[in-house]
């Protein structure tokens, strides 16, 4: 699907499944290498994983782009809401001042439609830094956590000795000297011991069920993201200690899961596991590493304190609410309601989508 905004002269195309080929050529067009969240390969895997579908809205023209994934979930009537799939992808644009337009572009298909009930934003913490760079109209936009980055671009002792903290020098000095390494290995040799592992320290941890990835999706981002996917461990002559997924796409790497031998709990792995592949991103010319945050927004949350080892740059992160038909939302709502209580509901309220639970 695509058309035209005439005051402006941009072109705009809707793209899924079946034309992204068309959608890679037009980022070689315009010599935008983005973060993994924007590729179709990546939105294929998170669409399966969701019970949905992905499309990618564009507004160009010459010089200037607009790129805005999302996951389309359809229920009754046609009706259907999007999300940003699961990780940070907001609107992208390589012109501040064009990303106005862009969103201006988008609402209007959006009207078109007229079947769009709600959109869920997952900003992102470099692309859409800033308010200019975020949605403006008819939005609620706030802040969800905060992310922490390490800019891998400088020299390796610098970031050594100025962005890891003591701790994590001497810890991962110790590990080393004790015999201790970490290694990229071949993916379907290791994801068995890894998802076990991961189930492991998921029951731990008492983390929501939504934290449990299925084996056949992670299977899916595998063959849909090929070497784009790392699986990194942490290992002596004898043992796997820990283990670890990363994205690489558009000079980003992304911390995505890891998990811990519970047999090993007072041994440090990650923190080698982290360092280790923190060192390899600086090797390769990688920008950034994307830890991401805690579980909460909290400066004494524990993970993010742990994260906070590896770099002192902090990134907000920003979530994004808008309802485009409140008397359909307004229905959605009171159905569930009255089909799942309102004690339930108030769990859930501050859940846009909370229907699709």
């Amino acid at each position: 699907m695509f058309g035209y905004t005439f005051k402006y002269m941009q072109l705009w195309q809707i793209f899924n499944s079946e034309s992204a080929l068309t959608y890679e050529a037009l980022l070689k067009r315009f010599h935008l290498q983005l973060d993994i969240y924007y590729q179709p390969s990546f939105l294929a895997a998170d669409a399966f994983m969701h019970g949905g579908t992905y499309e990618i809205f564009v507004c160009y023209d010459q010089s200037s782009i607009f790129i805005y994934p999302y996951i389309k979930k359809e229920f009754e009537n046609n009706y259907y809401d999007i999300t940003s799939p699961y990780g940070y992808c907001g609107p992208y644009s390589n012109n501040a001042a064009f990303f106005d337009i862009g969103e201006k572009a988008f609402l209007d298909y959006v009207v078109t439609q007229g079947k769009m009930v709600s959109e869920f934003i997952r900003y992102h913490p470099i692309y859409n830094v800033g308010n200019g760079m975020k949605f403006k109209q008819n939005i609620s936009n706030i802040k969800n956590r905060t992310v922490v980055m390490l800019n891998t671009s400088c020299e390796w002792q610098e970031i050594w000795d100025h962005s890891f903290s003591n701790t994590n020098r001497n810890l991962v000095r110790k590990m080393k000297k004790e015999g201790l390494f970490c290694e990229i290995v071949d993916y379907n040799s290791y994801i068995h011991q890894f998802i076990e592992m991961y189930y492991q320290t998921m029951r731990n941890a008492n983390a929501k069920e939504y934290y449990y990835f299925k084996d056949d999706y992670l299977n899916k981002l595998k063959h849909q993201l090929g070497d784009n996917l790392l699986l990194a461990v942490v290992r002596d002559a004898q043992h796997l200690y820990a283990a670890g997924l990363f994205f690489l796409s558009g000079n980003i790497l992304t911390y995505f899961l890891s998990a811990r031998n519970l047999l090993f709990t007072k041994v440090p792995a990650t923190n080698l596991l982290l360092t280790s592949m923190s060192e390899w991103a600086n090797m390769r010319g990688v920008s950034y590493i994307n830890f991401g945050g805690g579980l909460t927004d909290s400066e004494n949350d524990s993970l993010f304190q742990f994260k906070s080892n590896f770099s002192k740059v902090r990134y907000p992160f920003y979530i994004g609410k808008r309802i485009h038909k409140p008397d359909i939302y307004e229905m959605l709502k009171e159905k569930w309601i009255s089909e799942n209580g309102s004690v339930k509901y108030e769990e859930l309220k501050n859940t846009l989508q909370f229907y699709h639970k």
